[in-house]
């Protein structure tokens, strides 16, 4: 088995230490299901970003420490850009409900409390005003 030259070591242990950072942030339970998915998928692009910068470079060594620095770099700017997508949809979430409960709270009732003549509104009951007999 040959050993891999020093740079190589180095991009391993550089690709380690962010991996174990992103799973840890990933894991931390402070994201949205959704947002969290979609960063789950960085374990692929990020490694797959690397190799095609490398070969795309007309690299023939392993993957260069420049390489995956650059992905990295990639990763953190489509990162941001999903924070606000995904972002933007929980905000909308977060209005829709607020809106929601501002009105209900100050909405009437459909119905009066139960009673023995309860009528619903828009209809005339037995003590209505408008009712005559």
């Amino acid at each position: 088995m040959t050993e891999l030259p020093v740079s190589a070591l180095v991009v391993i242990q550089e690709s380690t230490s962010w991996r174990y950072a992103f799973e840890h942030r990933l894991r931390s339970g402070s994201m949205a299901p959704a947002f969290e998915a979609h960063l789950g998928k960085y374990r692929k692009l990020v490694p797959a970003l690397a190799v095609l910068i490398h070969v795309a470079e007309w690299q023939t060594s392993p993957v260069t420490l420049s390489a995956l620095e650059r992905a990295l770099a990639w990763a953190d700017c489509l990162e941001s850009h999903a924070a606000r997508v995904f972002g933007s949809g929980i905000v909308a979430e977060c209005d829709a409900a607020r809106t929601l409960l501002k009105s209900s709270a100050t909405a009437p009732l459909p119905c009066q409390p139960i009673s023995e003549h309860a009528t619903c509104a828009g209809k005339d009951g037995p003590d209505s005003p408008a009712r005559t007999t």
